[in-house]
């Protein structure tokens, strides 16, 4: 891979994706707290959000938030990330946010065995009604330039037209020279509507023939390689990429089932760049599936295989 001269580019990363207010309890349950402390977050933001305050890159955000209150909350949180926001599409807000609104994001510690848990509250959001010609992406990667493009499954996740509006930005990045990342995120509830796990592997299926980094596969063989631990490949993304969780903890609690059943249809379908680490085909047909069956890349002591582990997938 050639990545772009820094100084023919604005920035060094462009990231795609939803940017929600993020509401933590703390050391309390959602359900019985009665103070939050705001943040902003969302998977491709907080990609560009770690490279700005961790390594000092120029990075910018594409997405969109309805104008109110809420929304301009956020727009603040980004500033104080350090992030670009010049790129943000404001909608108008409709006074009751029946047509548009801002996500909301409850985000649970996690303790011990009690995985974390999320509460999201994110229906008709305004960066989930994106269209195809709504961004100009050749002005954003042609004219002013970015060095890097990512985007992921989250945000190919949110509505119909959402997978569009990333494949038309990879389309743009291309033709500009620009590299492309994609964070193979699966969310289960984001799909329900949408046609669940066959839709999921399709779509993600047609926007990855496009990528040049694949996030979600590349820890495995990191790990296989005897690069560095688990321990310490989760701590490098979680500080240097603002991720609330590492790819090991995140594949242990979706299951490694499920994701190499993805990685094994687009392997089929779209070559040996997406072959899935042979660690990962090891630990599922060892039974070790994350969380779920009670060992993954971690163990936990104490949960019964079978029995379902708390999980944050109620986003």
């Amino acid at each position: 891979m050639q990545i772009k001269p820094r100084e023919k580019c604005r920035w060094d990363l462009v990231s795609l994706g939803e940017v929600m207010l993020r509401l933590d309890p703390g050391d309390f349950r959602i359900s019985t707290a009665r103070n939050f402390q705001a943040w902003e977050g969302g998977g491709e933001y907080n990609v560009a959000r770690g490279l700005r305050r961790c390594f000092g890159l120029n990075t910018a955000i594409v997405t969109a938030l309805a104008d109110n209150s809420i929304g301009r909350l956020i727009q603040d949180l980004i500033y104080q990330g350090g992030v670009d926001q010049s790129r943000l599409k404001w909608v108008p807000y409709d006074g009751i946010g029946r047509s548009v609104r801002n996500g909301l994001n409850f985000t649970e510690r996690g303790f011990g065995l009690r995985a974390p848990v999320g509460c999201s509250d994110r229906g008709h959001t305004a960066v989930s009604q994106l269209k195809p010609g709504d961004i100009d992406w050749d002005q954003i990667f042609g004219q002013e330039g970015s060095r890097w493009f990512h985007t992921g499954g989250i945000f190919a996740a949110l509505s119909e037209s959402t997978p569009l509006v990333a494949n038309e930005a990879m389309q743009s990045a291309k033709r500009h020279g620009t590299l492309i990342s994609y964070d193979l995120n699966y969310r289960e509830s984001l799909w329900k509507t949408f046609g669940g796990k066959k839709r999921a592997v399709e779509v993600n299926r047609g926007l990855v023939s496009q990528v040049d980094a694949l996030i979600g596969n590349e820890a495995f063989y990191m790990l296989q390689e005897g690069v560095a631990s688990p321990e310490d490949i989760d701590k490098a993304l979680k500080l240097g990429l603002n991720h609330p969780m590492g790819p090991f903890e995140m594949v242990d609690l979706v299951g490694l089932d499920t994701r190499l059943h993805i990685l094994e249809y687009l392997h089929k379908t779209l070559g040996e760049k997406f072959r899935p680490a042979p660690l990962m085909v090891q630990y599922v047909k060892a039974g070790r599936l994350g969380r779920k069956s009670g060992r993954g890349v971690y163990d936990y002591p104490g949960h019964e295989p079978g029995r379902p582990s708390p999980s944050s997938d109620k986003k």
